[in-house]
């Protein structure tokens, strides 16, 4: 599946100036880098009467789109108790797999909390974390498994004296078959 992106208010103003122009719908997608049916349905949902407003189709949009709700920021419950949970010195993890072993009527898993956590700076919640970080490290440091590089792994002299003992019996073996 591609990736896409939602028309931002500066895509907008273009398609109503584009429009205002009497611009081609085709000509519009190819120089704003967008499908020329993206073009075709945004005009389609958001033109009243006769005209394009950019505005007014930003408004609607995000409406239509308000976004993710957090689950800890509706449930009032479930973030009593994982802010207790933090208060206590527990990590994430612990509070998650806690709810699991208690059989909570509520879950969240321990990704959403951190993500909670540092959406929400204000509140000071990153300091009641283990590691007492206001950020958080990028997704490729947080892996576990590092690997060695490979030339380490293939240095000549890290070699056991077996596989020495091994081509040098090899060689002699060659340069018998070459005398006979």
């Amino acid at each position: 599946m591609m990736d896409y992106t939602h028309l931002s208010m500066r895509d907008r103003c273009l398609i109503a100036t584009f429009l205002s122009m009497q611009t081609k719908i085709s000509t519009i997608a190819t120089r704003s880098g967008r499908h020329r049916s993206t073009i075709y349905r945004e005009i389609k949902r958001n033109t009243s009467g006769e005209r394009y407003m950019p505005g007014i189709a930003h408004e609607m949009a995000q409406q239509r789109h308000p976004g993710p709700s957090n689950k800890l920021q509706t449930h009032s419950e479930l973030n009593k108790y994982v802010l207790a949970g933090l208060k206590n010195g527990w990590s994430p993890e612990q509070i998650s797999g806690r709810m699991e072993i208690e059989k909570q009527e509520f879950y969240v898993c321990p990704e959403s909390i951190y993500r909670y956590v540092y959406r929400n700076k204000n509140l000071g919640l990153y300091k009641l974390l283990p590691t007492k970080k206001s950020k958080r490290r990028s997704r490729s440091d947080r892996k576990q498994n590092q690997k060695k590089p490979q030339m380490i792994m293939r240095n000549i002299n890290l070699r056991t004296n077996d596989t020495a003992a091994r081509l040098a019996n090899m060689f002699f073996r060659e340069m018998e078959f070459s005398v006979t």
